[in-house]
């Protein structure tokens, strides 16, 4: 059950890890074309 948690947490840090980039990459992609 321990190994199945922890298998779960790291599941989802990479998840929201990559969520955060995507939103960094959209925000400077929105304010470099902001004129």
């Amino acid at each position: 059950l321990n190994e199945i948690k922890t298998h779960i947490f790291i599941q989802a840090v990479f998840y929201i890890r990559k969520m955060v980039n995507w939103v960094i990459r959209l925000c400077t992609f929105i304010t470099s074309n902001n004129y």
